[in-house]
């Protein structure tokens, strides 16, 4: 990106990406992340999109919060459970790119992909695309934007990439937080009291009013759901690292 300034955008760009910032500080509900990365596009060529996040302390239990990829593509990567070997996913989330957009193929130079994985990305049309990494600062947790699609992966798209990229990050997760903050009170409390590591039968006792087991195991049960988890302690680790609780 070092051959590539602002002063090489048009001013067009240069207002389009004045008015993206604006709007990325007043991000509080899902669909402004739609309009955060329609506005992108007007930028950065890309017609799919995914935005993750991890705490880099445990690299397997990354969450999904914003994401256009297609929906068997993503049945297929979540049976396969290709997170565990996709060079994109690991690479990034081990910090290996923060603050530097790479293209797909720049990865997977660093790391080479399963045969089996990119055959199948080919065949839904992921061929190339561009991923950025950014984290928060004085934490472990890692925020990952990848597109793909129409991209077109050269220093004019990687530059704007990284001047937006604490912007983008900061405001998709927020808008990706209000989108997963459907849980009733009482829910939130029992995963606050699950958090501290009590279990399901010890939990509804805990409660005021106290309530039973099997209510315990309902509210888990819907958590769940909401959340997308795999099981009850997936979900307190999704709800702590989206701040829902």
């Amino acid at each position: 990106m070092a051959d590539f300034s602002f002063n090489d955008l048009s001013k067009s760009d240069v207002i389009k990406i004045m008015e993206l910032v604006e709007l990325t500080f007043n991000c509080s509900k899902h669909g402004d992340s739609k309009e955060i990365l329609r506005r992108l596009g007007e930028l950065v060529s890309f017609d799919k999109a995914a935005h993750s996040r991890v705490d880099s302390t445990n690299l397997n239990d990354f969450i999904s919060i914003t994401k256009s990829w297609p929906k068997e593509w993503q049945k297929r990567y979540d049976e396969r459970s290709y997170a565990e070997s996709d060079p994109i996913i690991q690479v990034g989330f081990r910090k290996k790119f923060v603050g530097v957009p790479l293209s797909w193929n720049e990865v997977y130079q660093i790391q080479q992909p399963n045969l089996t994985f990119l055959t199948e990305a080919l065949d839904f049309g992921l061929v190339d695309g561009l991923a950025t990494t950014w984290v928060a600062p004085g934490t472990t947790i890692v925020s990952m934007l990848s597109l793909s699609g129409k991209t077109e992966p050269n220093s004019r798209s990687k530059f704007i990439l990284h001047k937006l990229m604490p912007y983008l990050h900061n405001s998709l997760s927020f808008a990706g937080a209000s989108r997963l903050n459907l849980l009733t009170a009482r829910e939130k409390e029992v995963l606050i009291v699950l958090s501290c590591g009590y279990s399901r039968s010890k939990t509804g006792i805990r409660l005021e009013p106290p309530i039973s087991v099997h209510s315990v195991d309902q509210h888990c049960s819907d958590i769940m759901k909401k959340l997308g988890a795999r099981n009850i302690v997936h979900a307190v680790k999704i709800a702590i690292l989206m701040r829902l609780i």
